[in-house]
């Protein structure tokens, strides 16, 4: 029963059937749908896993805790929780965006689940301040919130 939830949690689809796991994990304003071109040139080779993490795509909804989510450790741990339950090891975990920072968590918190952590765009700050300039000003930031917000669905799936 707990499997059950956890794959309705985070909209959980394996596919392939190699030994081998892959887990994609997408960014911010995303879901799974974006590594759609991608993942079928590894299905023969390994077992692919996509998730949508909580609050995005066909991830419940009703699991959304705003203290949880605050931290990318909530997230992370999220992670964690489903590869122990799918007895999964050393995987690689391919992470875009946020979720490049996401999987350096789990590779973390849980290091013997991450045998490769693949980087798609990280960055350790998403906002420029004091005297760091790698991220986005705070005005980019919330004109990328009011987009995804007004048109969630065309940033998803590019309509």
């Amino acid at each position: 029963m707990i499997m059950n939830s956890l794959i309705r949690k985070n909209n959980v689809k394996i596919l392939g059937d190699g030994d081998r796991v892959l887990l994609f994990v997408h960014g911010y304003g995303c879901n799974q749908n974006m590594w759609r071109f991608v993942t079928p040139e590894f299905e023969n080779d390994y077992k692919v896993i996509l998730i949508d993490l909580v609050g995005y795509g066909e991830s419940d909804a009703d699991a959304f805790d705003k203290v949880k989510y605050s931290s990318l450790k909530g997230y992370a741990s999220d992670i964690i929780e489903l590869c122990e339950e799918l007895e999964l090891k050393e995987i690689t975990l391919i992470g875009h965006s946020v979720s490049s920072m996401i999987g350096l968590h789990v590779s973390i918190m849980a290091p013997e689940l991450i045998n490769k952590l693949i980087m798609i765009g990280p960055s350790p700050c998403y906002i420029n301040q004091d005297n760091y300039t790698g991220g986005f000003s705070k005005e980019d930031i919330d004109e990328l919130i009011d987009t995804v917000n007004s048109n969630y669905l065309g940033c998803v799936v590019g309509k």
